[in-house]
């Protein structure tokens, strides 16, 4: 991978996104297909976990053969908890937005 990462690079787009993303989601892949219960970071909707509920946001998750077998819940410092209160808040402030315009 190291080589095809060079070669991105050497394309000097200033951008990696693409390339970080499909990482991302390459390591998400092999954790279902292998069924490897991989602890990675993803997107999930929570039902109670970090004190929130009915919001996809970015959580450390165990990920098998069943996709997100459980979110893990880690021991945030108090700013970490204000972080985390103020990113599901702004999520559902969106949700909320694109509904009303979906509405319209």
């Amino acid at each position: 991978m190291d080589s095809v990462l060079s070669s991105y690079e050497n394309l000097r787009t200033g951008r990696t996104t693409g390339w970080t993303s499909a990482v991302g989601i390459s390591s998400i892949v092999k954790a279902i297909v292998n069924d490897t219960k991989k602890v990675l970071p993803c997107s999930a909707i929570l039902s109670g976990e970090y004190n929130a509920c009915n919001v996809s946001i970015g959580v450390p998750a165990v990920i098998g053969k069943d996709g997100i077998e459980q979110i893990l819940q880690w021991e945030l410092v108090q700013d970490e908890r204000a972080g985390m209160q103020q990113a599901v808040k702004a999520q559902k402030d969106l949700a909320t937005k694109v509904k009303k315009s979906l509405n319209t």
